[in-house]
């Protein structure tokens, strides 16, 4: 678990806003690196204590050149776990265990991903817009709507995460220099340098095209690149996330951070069943996101209906 997981998770266990969430995690770590640093003892009833010891001079080596190099001593902290800690940790990992057989026999290798907290007060919103299959003009509607936000006075950006296959910077004639396969690659380390700006002054981070590496990032991989976005926070009022379509984990993976998920369907037959699909796969990984249905391609609003009568 990273830091923003961490204050994910003590978010949605604290009924409280992201935002003072940090804040709360901030003040906790700050509290402990000043204890440490006067070498007093911290002890969080029934979670563990922190300390430091002494740590003796000793020999060593060199991890680049193999060289016997003489190390001073120094004071490191020192983390105890307490009782209580100890027996969720083994509770956790035998629910986890238990989980993995049970989703390795209904879907094979698909990985569990914990929801996240999707009340977010000053934080920007995060729209993620999917479908249940290609074709149903979800890039689109992500363009129109960001380029109508855009004009309302909102700063907008867009994610192309439709990974190996992704069109935004194409469909609005935009060349980037850069793509999210750069931050995939560490080529580039800040989100910042792949943005484009589009039209209506909406800012894009381009997604690579034809690439096939992008579609077989595992999921610790998928979760380093989404983390990358976190800067885009201080610049955004909202930000829509253009998935790929399907049920894959990294359609799942950047589906997880939105505070609302938008899943575009049309009135074919496959598109509803897929569409359909998805919202299971979404249940069984427990996501409690609001998702919303927008019906693309229909004559009236009487077909709308229809097709949304079919869904329920």
């Amino acid at each position: 678990m990273n830091k923003r997981e961490l204050v994910t998770k003590v978010a949605q266990e604290s009924s409280i806003p992201n935002r003072k969430a940090k804040e709360v995690v901030n003040l906790i770590l700050e509290l402990i690196q000043n204890a440490l640093v006067a070498e007093d003892k911290v002890r969080v009833l029934g979670f563990g204590s922190f300390e430091t010891k002494k740590r003796a001079a000793r020999k060593g080596r060199n991890p680049q050149t193999g060289e016997v190099i003489q190390m001073s001593s120094t004071t490191v902290p020192v983390f105890k776990p307490g009782k209580g800690l100890k027996e969720a940790v083994n509770s956790a990992e035998e629910m986890a265990k238990n989980d993995v057989a049970d989703e390795a026999a209904v879907k094979g290798e698909a990985e569990s991903v914990k929801p996240k907290i999707k009340s977010r007060p000053g934080l920007p919103k995060i729209i993620a817009v999917t479908s249940g299959k290609g074709g149903a003009g979800k890039t689109n509607f992500v363009i129109n709507s960001a380029i109508s936000m855009a004009q309302a006075g909102l700063r907008t950006y867009v994610i192309d995460a439709d990974l190996g296959t992704a069109n935004v910077d194409v469909l609005l004639g935009i060349r980037s220099k850069f793509t999210i396969e750069h931050l995939v690659n560490n080529t580039l380390t800040s989100v910042m340098d792949v943005v484009v700006e589009g039209p209506a002054g909406i800012k894009i981070i381009p997604g690579g095209s034809g690439i096939q590496s992008l579609t077989e990032l595992s999921h610790q991989e998928l979760n380093r690149v989404i983390d990358m976005f976190e800067p885009l926070e201080e610049h955004a009022d909202v930000i829509f996330i253009d998935t790929g379509s399907g049920i894959s984990k990294s359609v799942v993976n950047f589906l997880m951070p939105a505070d609302e998920i938008v899943i575009v369907i049309t009135s074919e037959p496959h598109s509803i069943t897929d569409a359909y699909a998805l919202i299971k796969v979404l249940n069984d990984h427990q996501v409690q996101t609001p998702m919303k249905l927008v019906f693309n391609m229909v004559d009236d609003l009487e077909e709308a209906k229809s097709v949304a009568r079919k869904m329920l």
